[in-house]
C-alpha cells in the first residue's frame, strides 16, 4: 500500500512538472487543448501509421518478453526446489537487468542513436523480441523514404518524426 501510494506522490509531481514546462514553452502552449473522448484519441491513432507501427512493436515485445518470463519460471521451478532460492535467483536477475538498463540508458543509449541513427537501433532492437522476429524477416530491405516539408519524398530514405510531434 506505501508503494502504491508512493508512486502516486511521484505521478502527480510528474504530470505538475510537464504542465509546468508545457507553460514555458511557446511551442507547447500555442497548441489547442485535445477534445473528444478515449475512443476519440483511440481512432486518431490508429489512423496514423506511424503510431500504429509504434504500437504494434510496443505490444509484440511485451506479448513476447511475458511469454518467455514465464517460460524462464518454469526452468527457475523445476531448477530449484526451494522457494526461498527462487525468489532470490529471480532477485539477482532482475537487479543486474536493472543495473545494466540503468547504465545502458544513462551512458550509451544517446550514443548509439546518434552513431546508427534511429532507424538502424530500432531495426536491431527488432529481431530481439521473438514474435517480431517473422515479421522483421518479412519487411521490405528498404526503409520508406520519409515526406519532406512539401510532402514530396525526400532522397534520404530514413524514419523521421511526423510533423504532428
Amino acid at each position: 500500500m506505501v508503494l502504491l501510494i508512493g508512486a502516486t506522490i511521484l505521478l502527480e509531481a510528474a504530470v505538475f512538472a510537464v504542465s509546468g514546462f508545457a507553460r514555458l514553452s511557446p511551442r507547447l502552449s500555442q497548441r489547442p487543448p485535445i477534445d473528444g473522448s478515449v475512443f476519440a484519441g483511440v481512432a486518431n491513432a490508429f489512423r496514423s501509421p506511424y503510431l500504429v507501427n509504434v504500437s504494434l512493436f510496443v505490444l509484440l515485445f511485451v506479448v513476447s518478453s511475458t511469454f518467455l518470463y514465464f517460460q524462464q519460471a518454469e526452468i527457475v521451478k523445476t531448477s530449484f526446489a526451494d522457494r526461498g532460492a527462487q525468489t532470490a535467483f529471480f532477485a539477482t536477475i532482475d537487479l543486474a537487468v536493472n543495473i545494466l538498463t540503468l547504465g545502458v540508458q544513462l551512458f550509451l543509449s544517446e550514443r548509439i542513436v546518434v552513431w546508427l541513427g534511429v532507424a538502424v537501433t530500432l531495426a536491431l532492437l527488432l529481431p530481439q523480441s521473438p514474435a517480431t522476429s517473422r515479421r522483421y524477416r518479412t519487411m521490405p530491405r528498404r526503409l520508406p523514404r520519409a515526406p519532406s516539408g512539401d510532402g514530396v519524398p525526400s532522397r534520404r530514405a530514413t524514419l523521421q518524426r511526423p510533423r504532428y510531434l
